[in-house]
């Protein structure tokens, strides 16, 4: 089971995630705008390291191609529903 700290955190944890999201909504599209480009600036490099996991033998390409289509998928998700 889980005890009471656990439960507060949890709760104090919940309510803080809902109090960004309406903060989040509040924001117009040109500042949403410059936060999806400094995502897509971290995702570009997160995909140069798998890139060079893969190249360096440290993961299978298959995989790389896999990870990186996901992460893909979902920023494009994140972008369509404004989230």
């Amino acid at each position: 089971g889980s005890d009471w700290s656990s439960d507060v955190c949890s709760s104090d944890l919940m309510e803080k995630q809902k109090a960004a999201g309406e903060k989040w909504s509040a924001l117009t599209q040109e500042q949403k705008e410059e936060i999806y480009a400094l995502m897509d600036s971290r995702a570009a490099a997160d995909a140069a390291l798998i890139d060079k996991l893969a190249e360096l033998g440290v993961i299978d390409q298959a995989d790389a191609d896999r990870i990186k289509q996901h992460m893909q998928e979902g920023l494009a998700e994140i972008k369509e529903s404004g989230d």
